[in-house]
């Protein structure tokens, strides 16, 4: 009696183990794109004011949100460059935020189907801030924010490399 009552609550352990997992992995699937998030982030998507997903985990966060007016994919580093200058004359003075001589990066993410550019602030420590944004197929312009860990930030790159458009 006591093994069957073992075994029962053992399989009742995996199945809620199992369900859990495929629950929290699955696509924000509400909105225009399609975002895959490690079973450990929660996806949020919020179609109002402006169809705006939020994907966190602890301390680390994603948003991504549409741009009001569209920009061409080779316009997007200099939206990006004035993004960044604005926040470094912003941050002035907030110890959170010391940039030193180099206060960004400018960079791209490899991999993806369509061109993510991205400026990085806190390249020599743990704490990232990163603006980026991405034109998909030249139809829609997407930027966002991700505030957390380095290790927070490579898994923000892995989602990234992997949003597509609803069809």
């Amino acid at each position: 009696m006591k093994t069957v009552l073992t075994v029962k609550v053992f399989c009742l352990c995996w199945t809620f183990l199992i369900l859990s997992f495929a629950v929290t992995a699955a696509d924000a699937s509400d909105g225009p794109l399609i975002v895959t998030a490690p079973s450990d982030w929660k996806i949020e998507f919020h179609s109002e004011p402006d169809n705006v997903y939020l994907i966190d985990k602890d301390t680390d966060l994603l948003m991504l949100t549409p741009l009001t007016v569209d920009l061409k994919s080779e316009k997007i580093p200099g939206y990006l460059q004035q993004m960044a200058k604005k926040f470094v004359e912003a941050s002035k003075g907030d110890p959170r935020f010391q940039t030193g001589a180099k206060p960004f990066i400018e960079g791209h993410i490899v991999g993806v189907s369509f061109p993510v550019n991205f400026v990085l602030f806190g390249a020599e420590d743990d704490n990232k801030q990163v603006f980026f944004a991405f034109n998909i197929e030249g139809e829609k312009t997407w930027r966002g924010t991700f505030t957390g860990t380095a290790d927070g930030w490579n898994k923000a790159i892995e989602m990234l490399k992997s949003i597509r458009q609803q069809h």
